[in-house]
């Protein structure tokens, strides 16, 4: 059985951290994700430790 949560929480992990990689300020990350930074920098505690 599919859990919809888990699903996008995975896929939301693997595109923070993928931007990461790429970008190295939470200020580029949150431009190329078109979210704000305190976002990004809520994400990042959460899905790159």
């Amino acid at each position: 059985m599919y859990d919809l949560n888990e699903i996008i929480d995975r896929y939301k992990a693997e595109i923070v951290r993928r931007a990461k990689k790429v970008y190295k300020s939470s200020y580029e990350v949150a431009k190329y994700l078109n979210i704000s930074q305190s976002t990004v920098h809520r994400l990042i505690s959460r899905y790159c430790k």
